[in-house]
C-alpha cells in the first residue's frame, strides 16, 4: 500500500528570554533595541528570524516617554512568537547648582550691582540648556540706611525639576561723612539806625561729603555774641553717622560811634595852647558806656585820660571819608568822654600818614574792651588845622617830651588782625622794636631807626618779615633803646 506522511510545522518558537522592562531619567540614556537579545527555541528551526518594532508614547514632551518594544521570532514555517519590553523615560532628578553668588556687604544701596540670573552655575543630568531666573526680596530694616536683600536664584530643566540657592546682600552705611571747617573770621558788627550792635553773624558753611549721599551740616552755636566763640560744625548722613570739626573761631567786634566836641573834629597841629583833643564813645539804647573798661581804651595806641560820663551834644562821625556828621543834638544817653594828649596823637598820626598837611582828613582809630573782655572798635574823622612851618625845631617844640623810656602794652590784646604798640623816648636814641615767637625766633622787625625824643607807635599786622601770616599763639615784642631793653607779651588768635 501507499503511506502518505504529511510534515507540517505548526508549532511556534518558544521565547525563553525577553529584555526586561526598564526605566531611565533621560532619553539619551536609552540603549538601542537589539532583536538578537531575545532568546528563543523552535522545534524545527535552529536559525530563527528575529525582529523588533517600537511604539513610543509621549506623555510629556522632552520629559516623559513610554517606549514599548515588541520583539518577534519567526521560524521557517511562519510560526511566530512575540514578547514586549516597556521602557519608561522620566526625568525626576533636579539640577545641581555648582556655584551661587556669594553673600556680600555694601555701604550704599547704589553700590549694589544688578542681579544677573546667569551668574548662578548649574548642571543637569539631561538638560544642557537650563532656564535660570532670579527673584529679589528686599527687607528694609531702616529706610535709606539699612537693607537686607535676598536674591533667590533658580535653575529649571525641561521637566520642571528645579534647584535654588540664596544670596544675602547686606547694605548698611557705617562710614561717617568728611567735613572741613571754614576759616576763622573776624566780623565787625555795623549797627543799624538806633542800635549799637548786633549779636548774629552769617557764616560760610563747612563743606562736607559723604560716601552715600549729601549730609546735613549744622553748627553750634547758631548765633554769636560780641567776642570770640569757637564753632562746632557737624555733618550727619541719613544713617546718623556724624563727623565734626571745631577749628573755626568767630570774633565779633562791636563798632562804637565816636563823638567829638564839634563836627568835624579839628586837629590843631600848630596851636600850642591846644594841649589835648577831646573825644567821646557814644552810648545808645542797648549799650551802656559804663560797661567799658576805661583802662583798655586806646586812641591809635595812646592811653587817654580824664574819663567822664555825660550826654555829649556833638554828633558822631558818619563813617564817610568826607567827615560828614550825623544830626546834631543830645540823644538822652550818656557817653564816655575822655581826652588824649595832642602831641601823642600827632606822633601816632605821622607814623600812620607821614607829615600832616592843612585840611588833610585823618582817621583816628579807637579800641576798647568791656569789663567782660568784649572787643570794641570805633573811628573818628579829624581835619588837620594850623600846621606850623616845616622844620625839626618846630616839630620838636610842639612835642611833649616823655621823662623816661617806656614800652606800652599792645592794643588790642589778644589781637586778631592788627595791633598797635606804643613806646616813648626821653632822649634821642637808636630804637628797635622786634617781634619774637616763644622759641625766641625773630618774626618781624617793626622799627630800627634813630629817633628824637617823643612818643611813637608801630602797627603789627600779624605777619613775618616775608609778609606771610603767622599762626595763632603767644608772641613777645622787645624794644631796645641804648642800654634800655623792654619786653612784653601778646597773644594772637586767628
Amino acid at each position: 500500500g501507499v503511506q502518505v506522511i504529511t510534515v507540517q510545522d505548526t508549532t511556534p518558537p518558544v521565547i525563553s528570554y525577553c529584555p526586561n522592562d526598564s526605566a531611565y531619567q533621560c532619553l539619551g540614556e536609552v540603549l538601542p533595541g537589539d532583536p538578537d537579545s531575545v532568546v528563543a527555541d523552535d522545534n524545527c528551526d535552529d536559525d530563527l528570524d528575529k525582529s523588533m518594532t517600537a511604539d513610543t508614547l509621549i506623555k510629556d514632551p522632552d520629559c516623559w516617554y513610554e517606549i514599548t518594544r515588541t520583539y518577534t521570532v519567526e521560524d521557517n514555517c511562519g510560526n511566530i512568537a512575540t514578547c514586549t519590553q516597556v521602557i519608561t523615560v522620566k526625568d525626576t532628578e533636579a539640577p545641581t547648582i555648582t556655584s551661587c553668588p556669594k553673600d556680600s556687604s555694601y555701604q550704599c544701596l547704589d553700590d549694589v550691582p544688578e542681579a544677573v540670573a546667569d551668574s548662578v552655575q548649574a548642571t543637569d543630568n539631561c538638560d544642557n540648556d537650563l532656564d535660570k531666573s532670579v527673584v529679589v526680596d528686599t527687607l528694609v530694616i531702616e529706610p535709606d540706611c539699612w537693607y537686607e536683600i535676598t536674591r533667590t536664584y533658580t535653575v529649571e530643566d525641561d521637566c520642571g525639576n528645579t534647584a535654588s540657592c540664596d544670596q544675602v546682600i547686606t547694605v548698611r552705611d557705617t562710614i561717617p561723612p568728611e567735613i572741613t571747617c571754614p576759616d576763622s573770621v573776624d566780623i565787625m558788627v555795623d549797627p543799624e539806625a538806633g542800635e549799637c550792635y548786633g549779636s548774629v553773624a552769617d557764616l560760610d558753611s563747612a563743606t562736607a561729603t559723604d560716601n552715600c549721599g549729601i549730609p546735613t551740616v549744622t553748627r553750634d552755636p547758631e548765633s554769636f555774641p560780641i567776642g570770640t566763640s569757637w564753632v562746632v560744625w557737624t555733618a550727619t548722613d541719613d544713617c546718623g553717622n556724624t563727623a565734626s570739626c571745631s577749628t573755626q573761631t568767630v570774633t565779633v567786634r562791636m563798632w562804637v560811634d565816636i563823638k567829638p566836641t564839634s563836627c568835624p573834629n579839628p586837629l590843631n597841629v600848630g596851636d600850642s595852647t591846644s594841649a589835648v583833643v577831646p573825644m567821646a564813645i557814644e552810648g545808645c539804647d542797648g549799650f551802656d558806656v559804663s560797661d567799658i573798661d576805661t583802662t583798655a581804651v586806646l586812641v591809635l595806641g595812646i592811653t587817654p585820660f580824664n574819663f567822664n560820663y555825660e550826654d555829649v551834644s556833638a554828633p558822631p562821625y558818619a563813617r564817610e571819608d568826607s567827615c560828614d556828621c550825623d544830626e546834631l543834638g543830645a540823644d538822652g544817653f550818656e557817653d564816655l568822654t575822655f581826652k588824649v594828649h595832642r602831641d601823642e596823637l600827632i606822633d601816632s598820626l605821622e607814623a600812620k600818614y607821614g607829615s600832616l598837611e592843612k585840611g588833610q582828613v585823618v582817621m583816628v582809630d579807637v579800641t576798647a574792651e568791656t569789663h567782660d573782655g568784649e572787643p570794641l572798635e570805633g573811628r573818628d574823622c579829624m581835619v588837620v588845622r594850623g600846621v606850623p612851618e616845616p622844620g625839626p625845631q618846630a616839630a620838636l617844640e610842639r612835642r611833649a617830651i616823655p621823662k623816661v623810656f617806656g614800652l606800652g602794652q599792645n592794643r588790642p590784646n589778644p589781637l586778631h588782625g592788627v595791633t598797635i604798640i606804643h613806646y616813648q623816648l626821653p632822649t634821642t636814641a637808636t630804637a628797635s622794636l622786634r617781634i619774637y615767637d616763644v622759641t625766641g625766633r625773630l618774626i618781624k622787625t617793626l622799627a630800627s631807626v634813630t629817633r628824637r625824643p617823643g612818643y611813637y607807635t608801630e602797627m603789627w599786622d600779624a605777619t613775618d618779615d616775608k609778609g606771610q601770616e603767622v599762626p595763632s599763639g603767644v608772641y613777645f615784642y622787645t624794644m631796645r633803646a641804648g642800654s634800655h631793653v623792654f619786653t612784653k607779651q601778646m597773644i594772637l588768635i586767628r
